[in-house]
């Protein structure tokens, strides 16, 4: 089974994440807004890596799990870091393609 689950990229952290979209998660997308114009997420909000410690105090107050994610998961990992200070309901998705994966799976 754990071989399936690598190649079909189904882990402990893609369970995390379809976990927290079916209790209506918004996803944070941190990539800069050239970035995002060529693929997101559908409905996914976008916070730049850059803007989001700034914003974090409004970030905390979305009363909904957060998905973070970018390009790779090294930028979603810093957010990431960021958020978790503030809350334990989200979650580092990585690839903003990987959760797409997720979605239509």
């Amino acid at each position: 089974m754990g071989l399936l689950n690598a190649i079909f990229g189904i882990n402990s952290n893609s369970k995390k994440v379809i976990e927290l979209l079916n209790k209506g998660a918004i996803i944070i997308d941190v990539r800069s807004t050239a970035e995002f114009k060529q693929g997101n997420v559908p409905n996914s909000e976008k916070i730049p890596l850059n803007e989001f410690e700034s914003r974090i105090d409004d970030i905390a107050k979305i009363d909904t799990p957060i998905i973070l994610c970018c390009l790779s998961g090294k930028r979603s990992s810093k957010a990431f870091s960021i958020l978790k200070e503030k809350r334990n309901d989200c979650v580092n998705a990585g690839s903003w393609k990987k959760i797409n994966t997720l979605i239509k799976a």
